[in-house]
């Protein structure tokens, strides 16, 4: 296991490819935000339009499967079976409920973590990926410091609360920001549900826990894309998101809130400000 996961980071420095640089923030003090910690970023450019307390360490709670996400999307096979340990099963906080020693497809977890939070898919994929969740945080960090999220240090791969385990808002942009050029992240985080189906008969029928994507939501907002939602009582309440409005995608983060409404106002001001504030983007076609 300690050489493959050598060979995958091999594999992740070979593949990286330099990302642009970010440009003059502009900030705008008029904008309410009550999270405590929040960024707003364009996709394509880089260039932070808004940030508040954005360099500042908080906890990510379970926005930590973004990254997650990423390093099994860029390591493993979707086909491949994972065998569940004891220790995923039985693992505390948000689980979409793995049997233990049952069998799993790779792209079945992967809907269960995006989709339900779970931490069960989370240690699940981690041991299968690297032999232990330990190998495959050092994997983690390694991935987040080619994307640029600097400021970061991971020790699971679930964001269950850690005092070692943080992040920033800016950090955590970049991250959600290098994954949706993933499209099967794309494609999985934008699924309304998603039926897991054990090898051995068993079957989980998650949904997506986005409140942006709820058509008859309070929160509903048009051009929302995805997100990941994540709590832990040190966190408080964690979001980070995407949207897309005339060729341009904004990433959006707030980190300790007090509350799902508090975040969920905040994020739909973020892109509201960010729309209002960037040109429309031109893609030529080839």
């Amino acid at each position: 296991m300690k050489t493959l996961c050598k060979l995958i980071f091999i594999s992740l420095l070979l593949n990286f490819v330099s990302l642009p640089i970010e440009s003059k923030s502009l900030i705008d003090t008029n904008i309410i935000i009550n999270s405590k910690s929040a960024i707003l970023m364009t996709h394509q450019t880089s260039n932070v339009i808004y940030e508040k307390n954005a360099y500042d360490k908080f906890y990510p709670a379970s926005t930590t499967k973004i990254l997650t996400a990423i390093v099994v999307l860029e390591t493993l096979d979707l086909n491949e079976r994972v065998r569940v340990s004891k220790k995923a099963s039985n693992i505390n906080g948000t689980k979409v409920g793995l049997y233990q020693d049952g069998l799993y497809t790779v792209e079945d977890l992967l809907y269960g973590l995006l989709l339900n939070s779970g931490n069960d898919c989370a240690i699940a994929l981690a041991e299968h990926t690297c032999g232990s969740e330990e190998n495959f945080s050092k994997l983690m960090n390694k991935k987040a410091k080619l994307i640029g999220a600097n400021h970061s240090n991971f020790v699971n791969a679930s964001g269950l609360h850690n005092d070692k385990h943080y992040t920033c808002a800016y950090d955590l942009s970049k991250i959600l920001s290098y994954a949706i050029k993933n499209k099967k992240f794309i494609e999985i985080s934008t699924s309304k549900s998603h039926d897991i189906l054990g090898i051995n008969g068993d079957s989980f029928n998650i949904y997506n826990q986005n409140q942006l994507l709820l058509k008859n939501g309070k929160y509903y907002y048009k051009h929302a894309l995805l997100g990941k939602t994540g709590f832990t009582t040190p966190a408080q309440y964690t979001f980070a998101a995407s949207a897309r409005n005339n060729n341009v995608d904004l990433i959006a983060v707030a980190l300790k809130a007090s509350s799902k409404d508090e975040y969920l106002q905040d994020i739909i001001n973020l892109f509201n400000y960010g729309f209002s504030k960037v040109k429309k983007v031109s893609i030529s076609s080839k």
